[in-house]
């Protein structure tokens, strides 16, 4: 038999539960905002390689429900779940049994929807979310406190009178809360420019449908996702590592890629630099082109693991990118390579000797010409199954795109 203190305990953890659960949804949905308009910077706490990625499993179309993020609708049920408890609270003795029965009603369906979000993403995704994996885990103290802590308040309940008296507020509530979650979910899309995003997203989806299919073959690129045979969609993206409009595409593009099993991406290093690309007018130095050979023989020392996935060329990719600052000239881009290779686990006199190589050089210059020949005007330049498609850094263009192919 439980005493009263061990049943408010158990309420008090539920509660707790429930009110950390506000604050990880709020931000989970912050996260979901961000990667839906193209604001995502990869350097979130809540990403940790690529098995725990919250900005992949927000991209994924796993991420809403009727067009709300999952997150708003778990921020909103478990409003509800303290609100119902704070009435079982205040209530007299003879008028708590719908509440309690609410409240716990709620408690199950929230711990319900986390098994089923955290079975779809073990199973189907095969990604994960540190912060997900958190609101999971407190939907189950939640039903847990709530089961120990108002269950004795159902023990000898006439159901049929509960129900009755339930309904009503569970219905005003449901609505209420429903139409809460919608309306803040129209005004945060309105405070991230909705209603001039979508046009955009739209106009260059059009412009995609209509450009010519393009027979690109990159030369050493970079590969993630996908085999070539399973992809439904091969994304191919032509940039430079000192241009700061690649650097903020680097989180959309993999959130989007880790999102769906059926996406192929290429990065294809693209220097702004006449010295090395026939395509730019002017030399500016030469930083960029050292940043593409460092790509190529980063990449050249592969993964003892697995010699085909290049995954210290990624490394690099991803160096390069953190440290973009630090390539202002082509002085201080040599004194930054000079500390690359110890950082990511690089082979230090091998990538030396290929940086300095005529064949390192002769792979950027037929990187270049790729491009060249697709007359690139600019970085990032990027490619979905053979189209141009304009914007195609941000992830609803990419869905879109996605959506679109066979």
């Amino acid at each position: 038999m439980q005493t009263s203190h061990a049943r408010r305990t158990a309420l008090c953890i539920a509660a707790l539960a429930a009110f950390l659960a506000l604050f990880v949804h709020s931000y989970l949905a912050s996260v979901h905002y961000d990667v839906q308009y193209g604001a995502a910077t990869g350097d979130r706490l809540c990403n940790v390689g690529q098995a725990f990625n919250c900005e992949a499993v927000s991209a994924s179309k796993y991420a809403e429900f009727l067009g709300v993020p999952m997150a708003d609708w778990g921020f909103a049920a478990n409003l509800g779940f303290l609100g119902f408890l704070g009435l079982f609270a205040v209530a007299g003795e003879g008028e708590r049994r719908p509440w309690a029965a609410l409240a716990l009603a709620v408690a199950v369906v929230i711990a319900t929807a986390s098994a089923v979000m955290g079975g779809i993403s073990a199973l189907v995704m095969t990604k994960y979310c540190l912060f997900c994996i958190a609101a999971y885990g407190l939907s189950f103290v939640t039903v847990f406190g709530a089961w120990r802590g108002l269950r004795p308040a159902l023990a000898s309940a006439r159901w049929g009178e509960v129900a009755r008296r339930a309904v009503r507020p569970a219905a005003w509530t449901g609505v209420g809360l429903v139409a809460l979650t919608v309306i803040g979910n129209s005004m945060i899309k309105r405070a991230y420019g909705e209603q001039d995003f979508r046009p955009l997203v739209n106009a260059a989806l059009a412009e995609w449908r209509a450009a010519p299919v393009a027979a690109i073959e990159p030369v050493a690129p970079l590969v993630l996702g996908a085999a070539r045979d399973r992809a439904r969609l091969t994304v191919v993206e032509f940039a430079d590592f000192r241009c700061i409009h690649c650097k903020h595409a680097v989180a959309n593009l993999h959130a989007f890629v880790s999102s769906r099993s059926d996406v192929r991406f290429l990065f294809q290093a693209w220097p702004l630099d006449g010295a090395c690309n026939p395509g730019i007018p002017s030399s500016y130095g030469g930083a960029s082109c050292e940043l593409a050979r460092a790509a190529f023989c980063a990449a050249q020392q592969h993964d003892l693991n697995d010699g085909t996935d290049r995954a210290l060329g990624w490394a690099a990719h991803h160096w390069m990118y953190d440290h973009q600052d630090r390539f202002a000239t082509l002085e201080s881009t040599d004194k930054a390579m000079e500390e690359m290779p110890a950082e990511i686990g690089l082979q230090v006199a091998a990538f030396k000797a290929c940086l300095a190589s005529d064949e390192a050089k002769d792979v950027v210059l037929k990187q270049s010409a790729v491009g060249d020949a697709l007359k690139i005007g600019g970085t990032p330049t990027i490619y979905a199954n053979g189209r141009r498609l304009p914007s195609g850094q941000l992830p609803d263009v990419l869905k879109g795109a996605y959506d679109a192919s066979p």
